[in-house]
């Protein structure tokens, strides 16, 4: 789904794009100079052709062959910016396809990131990130964090969640490869600092309190997630109770859905 800021400036391209048209026809009858009307001719090419990939874009969005022309407008794309962001829209294709495409959804995003050469700016630790940090590249590396985790890949997945702001998968990299202290000392971090704490982290922290043989510790944290859990994440909580591989499992069942 295309931002309203995109759809806005969309917009802007194809008035400017028919606005050129009839610009050129109107000079092309006007200008008797041959040098004058090749000039305005060469000027109209290539405006029109930095204006494609904004409408493949569309045509992506709007049509049946997504995939087809998502690589349409990586491919016609000639600033790196623009095709960083055309790699960001073709890499949420693979993403959210079901088709088992996580391997192209990862190298997608991490073209996107490295096209825009600029990630730290994401560090959501800079007070000023919301500022700096484009939408779209934001946007891919909470994308990597996930799909770094599922893949087993803990060295990129760890560094895409930290920089993201998402510890718990930052912790679930290290509760996947069994280690446990790495994992506690994210998840304490967190809780110390206090910030939008949710009951699944307690849960997750209780989950690596019992694999770390620690039962008072980890039952005390049960108990308090489960007064802090609502709706259907009082299930999700007695599920991570009650599973010894919970992680592990669910893991597994994300591994099919991305093909790994």
């Amino acid at each position: 789904m295309l931002a309203s800021y995109d759809l806005l400036f969309l917009v802007f391209v194809y008035t400017g794009s028919f606005a050129a048209l009839v610009i050129f026809v109107i000079l092309a009858i006007i200008i008797k100079h041959k040098i004058a009307k090749f000039s305005t001719l060469v000027i109209l090419l290539v405006c029109l052709y930095l204006s494609l990939p904004w409408w493949f874009l569309t045509l992506a969005y709007t049509t049946k062959n997504e995939e087809i022309f998502h690589k349409l407008a990586i491919n016609t794309s000639v600033f790196p910016k623009i095709k960083s962001y055309m790699y960001s829209n073709l890499g949420s294709y693979y993403y959210y396809s079901g088709t088992g495409e996580g391997q192209k959804a990862i190298n997608c995003f991490q073209k996107a990131i490295d096209l825009d050469r600029h990630p730290e700016a994401c560090d959501v630790n800079n007070s000023d990130y919301k500022t700096k940090c484009k939408d779209y590249v934001f946007s891919s590396l909470v994308h990597l964090c996930t799909l770094y985790t599922v893949k087993g890949d803990a060295e990129n997945g760890v560094k895409m969640c930290k920089l993201t702001g998402l510890t718990n998968l930052a912790a679930e990299n290290y509760i996947l490869t069994d280690e446990y202290d790495r994992a506690l000392n994210i998840l304490n971090e967190k809780i110390k600092a206090g910030k939008k704490l949710h009951a699944t982290t307690y849960a997750q922290r209780a989950y690596v309190y019992e694999k770390l043989g620690k039962a008072e510790q980890s039952e005390k944290d049960y108990e308090t997630a489960l007064s802090l859990a609502k709706g259907d994440y009082k299930k999700i909580i007695e599920d991570i109770k009650n599973n010894k591989n919970y992680y592990k499992n669910s893991n597994q069942e994300k591994k099919k859905r991305y093909g790994f």
